[in-house]
């Protein structure tokens, strides 16, 4: 589902052999096996005014089965620098139950993940549901291009007691920006393999806006340390649209009505050590990056 033929409005349609994320497959330390059929976004119609809002609606699918229900429809533009820009349309708060809002900060130093992003989870005291509507702001301590390790950081929804079953909603921050990731990982949620798999987009080099829903949207997309997301998770569909930018859409579908825990993480995959002598004299040993990759992520939730 493209705008303009230009950049997916949502990037859970892909998938292998022409998945957008395949290097990423390549590098990531956890194996990372992406969907091998099946679709998520599909059937896109715009809906605009005389104002010249544009609201796309969309199909959710599921294989080849007529099995099917509508996404969460957006506001989309395209800022001054021509980058497409999109977020969910704001009459959807009044959806919200809770008119109070949870709000915490967050300080997530990244543990080394050995093959599981478990070790940094911390769960969040009081945010708990099958449905429910976050945003997170993320400031990272270090730019994707300083970084030497690939961190991982985001969310967790849908988490059991023990979080062995839960869905990842995170970034995958490694050695560029142009090699770092979106994703959404259902790996570990339901007992139906044919989506137990890792929905990825490029992350792209640009700011979040500072309102995504002002009517001054034009920003050039300059580069960020800061990393917004928004999630709305509803029973089995979660969408999430990253800086106002890339979205990812998925289908979950869990064993139990257990799932419903959520947390934030952070985790390291260490480099391979190169053995090497650096300018400073030290030799490379690899390992984590610890607190020089630490976060601060700010959350809100309804």
């Amino acid at each position: 589902v493209e705008w303009n033929n230009s950049f997916p409005v949502d990037w859970g349609a892909f998938h292998s052999p022409h998945s957008p994320v395949r290097d990423f497959n390549e590098t990531d330390a956890t194996g990372i096996t992406v969907a091998k059929d099946g679709f998520m976004i599909c059937c896109p119609k715009t809906a605009t005014d005389d104002n010249g809002r544009a609201v796309v609606f969309s199909n959710i699918g599921y294989q080849s089965e007529m099995q099917t229900a509508l996404a969460i429809p957006r506001d989309t533009w395209l800022d001054k620098g021509g980058i497409l820009r999109q977020a969910f349309v704001p009459e959807l708060r009044a959806l919200r139950v809770n008119s109070a809002e949870i709000s915490k900060s967050l300080q997530l130093s990244p543990a080394v993940a050995n093959g599981s992003r478990i070790p940094g989870i911390v769960g969040i005291p009081g945010f708990i549901g099958h449905q429910m509507e976050m945003k997170a702001r993320i400031y990272l301590n270090h730019t994707a291009d300083e970084a030497t390790d690939s961190t991982e950081i985001g969310l967790i929804v849908l988490g059991t007691s023990e979080w062995t079953s839960h869905v990842a909603i995170g970034v995958n921050v490694s050695g560029t920006i142009e090699a770092s990731h979106v994703f959404i990982d259902r790996r570990s949620i339901g007992n139906n393999t044919l989506l137990h798999d890792i929905r990825a987009a490029p992350l792209g080099r640009v700011a979040p806006m500072e309102n995504d829903q002002s009517m001054d949207r034009d920003g050039e997309g300059d580069e960020t340390t800061a990393l917004e997301f928004h999630v709305i998770v509803d029973h089995s569909i979660i969408t999430a649209i990253v800086n106002n930018h890339t979205a990812l859409t998925v289908e979950v579908y869990p064993e139990s009505l257990a799932s419903m825990r959520v947390g934030a993480y952070a985790v390291s995959h260490p480099r391979p050590s190169d053995g090497k002598e650096h300018a400073s004299g030290e030799i490379d040993a690899g390992g984590g990056c610890g607190d020089a990759c630490a976060v601060t992520m700010d959350l809100k939730g309804w």
